[in-house]
């Protein structure tokens, strides 16, 4: 498989070009950016990147990579898998900037293939919050007790 990066240029992308992968910068992401004309743009970059190199599968990490680039690769037809590290503080308030989070969240993971969660307490609050189904997350099999290597 040819596996190609996207992200904002940093301190890894010669490592990562190291394992063979290719790399397109992404110039318009700025996390914690809350302009929505910038995420529109990003939408808009990662869009016109997921038609250029038409991937086979596409892994999104980040929030904004999860939500915009969902959109982007869902508006496509492509094939995606979310990672859903934490929520952060955004989800434990009840303002409207948690309202539109939970609302573009569900529209960027409406159809992806797989959502994995990191926290099991995260998975429960977006299958509870409508923002994704079970049937679309991954299971747990292991607690961290049965795990001897941790």
């Amino acid at each position: 498989h040819q596996v190609t990066a996207i992200s904002p240029p940093d301190q890894y992308v010669d490592r990562v070009k190291s394992l063979g992968c290719n790399y397109i910068p992404l110039v318009t992401l700025h996390q914690i950016s809350k302009n929505p004309i910038r995420d529109l743009f990003l939408y808009r970059e990662l869009k016109q990147i997921f038609r250029l190199i038409n991937p086979d599968l596409i892994f999104l990490f980040t929030p904004k990579a999860n939500i915009y680039g969902g959109m982007a690769a869902g508006k496509l037809g492509l094939d995606f898998i979310n990672t859903i590290n934490g929520l952060g503080y955004t989800f434990q308030t009840n303002s409207i900037l948690s309202f539109l989070v939970k609302k573009l969240y569900r529209i960027g993971l409406k159809n992806s293939t797989k959502v994995f969660f990191q926290n099991k307490d995260d998975k429960a609050f977006f299958i509870q919050k409508k923002i994704i189904k079970e049937n679309k997350t991954n299971k747990y099999r292991r607690t961290m007790k049965q795990m001897p290597f941790l």
